[in-house]
């Protein structure tokens, strides 16, 4: 195990994006430790011992691979609670928003005081993120985004990273108008996460990109939920790595449907990531279900099969997941 201490890098000259982080979970935890570790004015909303420890430590990044595992402490990343950063008048260019989608309406009061005209970066699970958000946020400019990374947070002031994958991918839905987001900006905003270590898309069609990682949040969930196992039960062949790829194949028809265009196989590429995963590895929503905490099966299992609906889809391997577990979270066995 490797230990060390991020010393405060200096503020690049050329650098002028100001980025605030909503949601120190393992998503909001990573990203901003990665932006710290790089240099950029980054900002991570957090409370209660959270807050407390990073404060006084610097947020605790913990990295395992197949070679080991690293341990780094980084005091580049500022850490305020919502009520401080909103006292303080600051305004982001860049709000990554990296809650639980149930968690978006009690965030919105915050968002609408200090989004301004900042361009806010939904990093939720699900479809068209950007069009729920903007139910509550009226503030900003929203555009849509999704990360592939296994981390979740770690204790107090902590985040574990259970693999090196951190791929974003960010971009305005076709309609929205060239307002939403300018070349310069997207490009920029990739530079930066391209520093930081992350391998990053600016989407030309955002919603092909989010239904593609749908396909693997949504089976791997579902399948750990319903064999009660962890991303190794999915690394062998079997009933939990049929279903799985069963699973993907209809959520790839649903993307299909809604106009998206794949030259992949997504039930093959979703299972080529999670035999790259540590074994031990899970899902968020898996995590949440099992400790008995809110969480998002309704959104990632649910709402697919009721957006399959309206365009005449069946989607019988989500079905049968639903029938086993909806009833265990208080939803009915049937999506009507």
């Amino acid at each position: 195990m490797r230990v060390a201490r991020e010393a405060q890098p200096e503020k690049r000259e050329d650098t002028d994006m100001k980025y605030l982080v909503v949601g120190a979970g393992g998503t909001g935890g990573a990203m901003a430790a990665y932006l710290g570790k790089a240099g950029k004015d980054v900002t991570l909303i957090a409370r209660g011992e959270h807050l407390a420890a990073m404060r006084e430590n610097g947020l605790r990044l913990r990295l395992r691979t197949g070679d080991g595992e690293t341990v780094a402490y980084i005091p580049a990343v500022r850490c305020m609670s919502a009520e401080e950063y909103a006292a303080s008048g600051e305004t982001p260019d860049v709000i990554w928003l990296c809650t639980k989608s149930y968690s978006v309406e009690s965030i919105a009061p915050f968002l609408n005081r200090v989004a301004g005209n900042a361009m806010i970066i939904p990093i939720l699970n699900g479809v068209r993120i950007s069009q729920f958000v903007r139910r509550y946020v009226h503030a900003g400019r929203i555009i849509d985004g999704s990360i592939y990374i296994a981390a979740q947070k770690d204790g107090a002031g902590g985040v574990l990273m259970k693999s090196p994958l951190f791929q974003v991918t960010f971009g305005a839905e076709k309609g929205f108008g060239p307002e939403t987001i300018t070349q310069e900006a997207a490009a920029e905003i990739a530079a930066d996460l391209t520093e930081a270590g992350a391998q990053i898309t600016v989407s030309d069609d955002i919603v092909r990109d989010t239904v593609h990682k749908l396909s693997f949040t949504s089976p791997t969930a579902a399948v750990g939920i319903y064999f009660h196992d962890t991303i190794g039960g999915m690394q062998v062949p079997g009933p939990m790595r049929d279903m799985a790829a069963a699973m993907t194949r209809e959520v790839q028809a649903l993307g299909e449907a809604m106009g998206a265009v794949y030259d992949i196989d997504l039930a093959e590429a979703m299972l080529q990531k999670a035999d790259r995963m540590l074994p031990d590895a899970n899902a968020s929503l898996q995590r949440d279900v099992e400790a008995g905490r809110e969480n998002e099966f309704e959104t990632l299992i649910i709402e697919p099969v009721r957006i399959g609906a309206t365009y005449g889809l069946e989607m019988p391997t989500f079905r049968e997941a639903i029938r086993k577990i909806g009833p265990t979270l208080g939803f009915p066995p049937e999506v009507e």
